[in-house]
């Protein structure tokens, strides 16, 4: 790489169009002029950058995500609940905490001793090693890749595929533009 100082990567999320957040991740030669221009650029497209200050495999929010699945998939393997059950409690408790005020400060309202107590119960029940869950090593060798297939924990005829998706995409609508709304120049960036 000739001009390392002005390599950077972003990481865009689906639909990219729709979803707000894009991660900027600067290398460690990056320049700050161009760390700054990057999130410049995105903001004046609409876009909140999130400055990520380190790499890391998967950046912060695959990695928050593969570490919640791995939590879910464990609890569905387990037989503790279902995924039509897991869908309604995420979509009707926390993902309307987070998407209301963010998690940490969820945590906050919360407050950070309850969290250390419950931690210190939980985190030792949780799932802890790297492998991929029974369960979604069953449905990936059965070809149940989701919606491309038409079945993954739901099965799917290509109708509902089509009224899902568009649901779905309406349901991405609403929400980013409520995260638009509610965070006009909050950014820590």
């Amino acid at each position: 790489l000739n001009r390392p100082e002005r390599a950077i990567n972003t990481h865009w999320f689906n639909p990219p169009h729709v979803i707000p957040v894009v991660e900027i991740i600067p290398g460690e030669r990056t320049s700050c002029e161009t760390t700054e221009t990057v999130l410049d650029l995105f903001k004046s497209i609409g876009k909140h950058p999130v400055h990520i200050r380190k790499e890391r495999p998967g950046f912060v929010l695959n990695r928050l995500q593969v570490a919640l699945f791995r939590e879910m998939l464990d609890l569905i393997e387990q037989g503790v609940i279902s995924a039509a059950d897991l869908d309604t409690a995420i979509m009707g408790s926390l993902a309307i905490r987070w998407a209301a005020t963010g998690p940490m400060k969820v945590g906050d309202f919360g407050g950070w001793d309850v969290l250390a107590k419950i931690y210190e119960v939980l985190a030792p029940q949780m799932r802890s090693n790297h492998e991929v869950p029974e369960v979604l090593r069953a449905m990936v060798g059965r070809g149940d890749y989701g919606l491309k297939t038409g079945k993954g924990f739901f099965d799917f005829t290509d109708q509902e595929i089509n009224e899902i998706t568009a649901e779905k995409d309406r349901r991405f609508m609403i929400w980013s533009k409520l995260f638009q709304e509610s965070n006009q120049g909050n950014s820590d960036t």
